[in-house]
């Protein structure tokens, strides 16, 4: 088996495992079947999930970009889930710049989850981390995203 197959291979069973493992999911709120954001968020990869009366999305930047919202129309720049990247990317990723890219986020018994990853722009070496927090208002006592670590990685 090549090593390409290999690294699909594994990718394959792990999104595997990990759509297995979290098809029964704790919804937060119903998801509408359809969401209307108007002008440019200057968002990119956002991922979109509610908590309370707040909409959050994250995306691709420093440290993994967030704003929040009340009204899906009017969005406020909050607090990125990283402050400076974790030490442990450069295991993985030698020459890894400050962006964080793609991230996805659900909500899970009790916490929330955010899948994120980490590359080098047109380069094999990748890797895939997870953080979790039990709020996503920046104001709350128990706001504090604690990084997990890497999920999986690929290599040249």
């Amino acid at each position: 088996m090549t090593d390409g197959v290999l690294v699909c291979a594994i990718a394959l069973f792990a999104a595997f495992i990990i759509t297995a493992e979290f098809a029964s999911c704790q919804k937060t709120d119903p998801i509408p079947q359809k969401i209307e954001l108007t002008g440019d968020l200057g968002a990119h990869d956002p991922v979109i999930i509610r908590e309370g009366n707040k909409w959050h999305i994250y995306y691709t930047g420093v440290g993994i970009e967030h704003k929040v919202s009340d009204d899906l129309q009017r969005w406020q720049d909050s607090k990125s889930v990283f402050y400076q990247k974790p030490a442990w990317f450069s295991e993985y990723v030698p020459r890894v710049r400050e962006s964080i890219w793609a991230p996805d986020i659900f909500f899970y018994s009790g916490k929330y989850y955010l899948y994120y990853s980490v590359s080098m722009f047109g380069k094999n070496n990748s890797v895939v981390g997870l953080a979790s927090n039990k709020t996503l208002d920046p104001d709350s006592a128990d706001y504090k995203w604690e990084d997990l670590g890497a999920v999986i990685s690929s290599t040249e």
